[in-house]
């Protein structure tokens, strides 16, 4: 005879009553944890490297979206994403500029290269400077 279990649907009910009951857990987590998020997460970089290429190795993205399809993604995107859209915009300001600004000064200190007549393909160097110089800010 196997394991007698509650239903799923108990399970999520229970699941959800608890986790509402939790934030300040959650919170007090957040703000004394036991290992420097950091730390802890620099400490699991092989483990993360390891698990990924197992991931690779296994096709496991590929499965995992094949498995959500197109509705799980929409979703999770209506009941969850929509909502917390323009909160996590608003949360996140001031890094957003902080990030920007690299941006735009990488921008800024350019020198293009002089403008041809529309059509002319040498206006393409104009570009071209623009993405070398954000790319090379990228990847310093």
């Amino acid at each position: 005879m196997g394991i007698q279990t509650i239903s799923a649907q108990k399970a999520a009910e229970k699941w959800t009553r608890k986790a509402n009951a939790s934030t300040q857990d959650y919170t007090d987590g957040i703000n004394a944890p036991r290992t420097p998020w950091a730390q802890a997460t620099k400490a699991s970089e092989a483990n993360y490297e390891a698990g990924v290429q197992a991931a690779i190795g296994k096709k496991r993205f590929g499965a995992g979206v094949t498995k959500a399809g197109d509705a799980a993604w929409s979703k999770g995107c209506q009941d969850k994403g929509a909502s917390r859209w323009a909160p996590g915009i608003g949360a996140s300001a001031d890094k957003f500029g902080a990030g920007i600004q690299g941006v735009l000064s990488t921008i800024a200190g350019v020198n293009l290269p002089p403008r041809g007549v529309k059509g002319d393909p040498r206006n393409l160097l104009r570009v071209t400077a623009v993405a070398n110089a954000l790319h090379a800010k990228a990847i310093q």
